[in-house]
């Protein structure tokens, strides 16, 4: 196998459950350096910590497109229960334009952090 297939093979090792340890002393069996091992649980370390943070990024993603949805409509609420009468201010209505214009800007940055 080559160190890429040996990586990819560990990786999904560790990933289920097996510890570091018995990766190193696998590969000890394996007749691997110590250069080559440290190296290959390097690399096995890294694809994790990158896969956990793709998840955690697409999740704040989520939570940001979520946030923007809530603010634009509880901006759009306000503005039209005020403006038709639901909650009566006399004469006048409330235009909440700020809710309304951050939220549509929160999900128009959630929508292009997904492209990056």
């Amino acid at each position: 196998m080559t160190k890429p297939e040996i990586i990819e093979h560990y990786y999904h090792e560790v990933k289920n459950g097996m510890s570091f340890e018995t990766v190193r002393n696998q590969l000890s069996q394996s007749n691997f350096s110590p250069e080559e091992i440290k190296f290959i649980i390097r690399e096995i370390d890294n694809s994790l910590i990158y896969n956990d943070f793709k998840k955690q990024d697409k999740s704040s993603r989520n939570e940001f497109l979520w946030l923007g949805i809530f603010l634009t409509g509880l901006g759009l609420l306000i503005t039209i229960s005020t403006f038709f009468g639901i909650v009566n201010l006399g004469n006048q209505f409330i235009l909440a334009y700020g809710p309304i214009i951050a939220g549509i800007s929160v999900v128009i940055y959630s929508k292009s952090a997904r492209r990056v």
